[in-house]
């Protein structure tokens, strides 16, 4: 009787089985690095946005945001209170509670930058007001450039956060948005109650800001606003508005875009925003100068915004 199948027809060789693994192996080395590019991107997004949810939630719970002396004892008294925190860190020992000072980065440029540790590092230098006359008449702001007004601590959820802490922020009401000029600036800084830096998953890489690493901006000593913008560059004409998957800032995430500005771009940049002045025709042009004395001032515009390389903000 004729047989219909051969044992030896149906195996495979040796150099089919080495051909085919040979090629898996390419694929696979093709395809791994950009699934778990994009694992780590959708990990990062989601951990931001409950970082963000958290604090929105927690902020809102304290009295007042300016009560406290220092950054460590804001922290330890006041946000410990309202979220987890498993460890505080002073200024001096910020590495103990994750964060690797010398490893973040890198800038636009590529150039790589180390954590800021002070306001002064952060950008600001003495003062967040533009009238300098103001500033230098203010003690008390010039002295939250010491170590004292910067702390860090761990969460409970293992993100590691640098803390600059400012107690002499204002309310809203001691500020006269209607007289916008390039001289006489919306002074949004001496707003900035908390400016936060934040990664993700302590000192592990890649310290890159826009992925384990970014900031969030805290507003008003009560009735407090919170914003953690993405920043996107984008190079603007006259009339034109942002991609799709992004929006212009508004003046909130303008101010805290500017005051980080340090960690995501080179100095000189302006900043669009969604928020219109009293006649509804002027957009909030915020620009960081770098001024001799590191005032950041911001001012309103009416002219063409064609050419400008300003920034969006995801959605």
């Amino acid at each position: 009787m004729r047989k219909l199948f051969s044992k030896t027809s149906a195996a495979f060789t040796m150099a089919e089985i080495l051909l085919s693994l040979t090629i898996i192996g390419v694929v696979a080395a093709i395809t791994l690095p950009s699934l778990t590019g994009n694992i780590n991107e959708r990990t990062w997004a989601t951990q931001k946005k409950a970082l963000y949810a958290r604090m929105s939630q927690a902020i809102p719970l304290l009295d007042s945001m300016n009560t406290y002396n220092d950054a460590e004892s804001f922290i330890a008294g006041a946000l410990n209170t309202v979220t987890k925190i498993n460890n505080v860190c002073s200024q001096a020992n910020i590495e103990d509670c994750g964060i690797n000072k010398d490893s973040l980065g890198p800038l636009a440029d590529g150039t790589p930058i180390s954590f800021p540790d002070t306001w002064s590092a952060l950008g600001i230098d003495k003062q967040f007001e533009y009238d300098s006359a103001a500033a230098s008449s203010n003690t008390s702001l010039a002295a939250n450039t010491n170590n004292a007004m910067v702390a860090a601590f761990e969460t409970g959820n293992g993100e590691s956060i640098v803390l600059y802490y400012n107690p002499d922020c204002v309310p809203d009401q001691e500020q006269a948005p209607n007289t916008l000029t390039e001289a006489d600036p919306l002074d949004m800084f001496d707003n900035v109650c908390i400016n936060m830096i934040y990664d993700l998953n302590n000192n592990k890489g890649p310290n890159t800001v826009g992925k384990d690493i970014g900031f969030m901006t805290v507003f008003y000593p009560t009735d407090s606003t919170v914003v953690a913008p993405v920043p996107y560059v984008q190079s603007m004409t006259a009339g034109s508005t942002c991609d799709s998957e992004y929006r212009l800032p508004n003046k909130f995430e303008a101010t805290a875009m500017a005051l980080n500005g340090k960690l995501i771009k080179s100095s000189g940049e302006t900043y669009l925003t969604s928020s219109k002045g009293a006649t509804g025709t002027t957009t909030y042009t915020y620009v960081q100068k770098p001024l001799a004395s590191g005032e950041l001032p911001m001012y309103a515009t009416d002219g063409s915004t064609s050419g400008i390389a300003s920034r969006c903000v995801k959605r």
